[in-house]
């Protein structure tokens, strides 16, 4: 049931610190997600649960050649898609691709701009 309201986008995802994490919560508990890679291929999935105090009550790992190793690459994809509003990027890349306009800034737009300079209190080396 959470693997299909998941794809369908029903359910709540959200990022965590971790880059490959996401967690979902419920009234008194949190299930979390988190993919396990290497060379950036996932080859396992753990899944957490979690009491409302934070404290880890279950853990599924699944690794590649399980049975449910489909079903949970999915869900984690979903997920991160959902956390991470991947769809509304897309939409708005599209709509962007499709105008006349040029397409394509200059400079990140200020809240995402990245000092390129050294601040003034830095000391030069």
């Amino acid at each position: 049931m959470l693997a299909s309201r998941t794809s369908e986008g029903s359910v709540n995802w959200k990022a965590t610190i971790a880059d490959n994490e996401f967690v979902v919560l419920f009234q008194n508990f949190s299930l979390s997600i988190r993919a396990e890679a290497e060379n950036w291929e996932p080859t396992s999935y753990r899944l957490t649960l979690r009491n409302g105090l934070g404290k880890e009550i279950d853990e599924l790992y699944v690794g590649s050649g399980a049975e449910l190793y489909e079903t949970v690459h999915d869900l984690y994809s979903s997920a991160r898609r959902k956390a991470l509003h991947i769809d509304e990027a897309l939409q708005l890349i599209l709509g962007e691709l499709k105008s006349a306009d040029l397409v394509g800034l200059d400079e990140p737009p200020l809240e995402n701009k990245i000092p390129l300079e050294p601040f003034d209190d830095d000391i030069p080396f």
